[in-house]
């Protein structure tokens, strides 16, 4: 078992004051307080991907719906005539 050396004042006397009001042992009271952080830290992390999976997904439905204005195949847009990547200040 592994041991954690708690180095703050205020710390040891919140784990302490936690394990008096909850009638749990210290370890017991930092586990339990521990494990809910960690819920609510996962929960909120959780909830910021599909926020961002919801964006994404948005931003290509709108991107699909754009009109195409220019009427080459991507490859004659991004390549030269020989292969290599077009510079994009030469066309200007």
């Amino acid at each position: 078992m592994q041991q954690i050396n708690i180095k703050s004042d205020k710390a040891y006397r919140m784990a302490n004051e936690l394990s008096r009001l909850t009638g749990e042992s210290v370890t017991q009271a930092i586990t339990t307080a521990i494990e809910e952080r960690l819920e609510k830290i996962r929960a909120q992390t959780r909830s910021r991907r599909e926020g961002i999976a919801e964006r994404l997904l948005a931003l290509g439905t709108r991107s699909v719906a754009l009109p195409i204005l220019d009427p080459r195949a991507p490859d004659e847009i991004l390549y030269d005539e020989n292969g290599l990547p077009k510079n994009p200040m030469a066309d200007r």
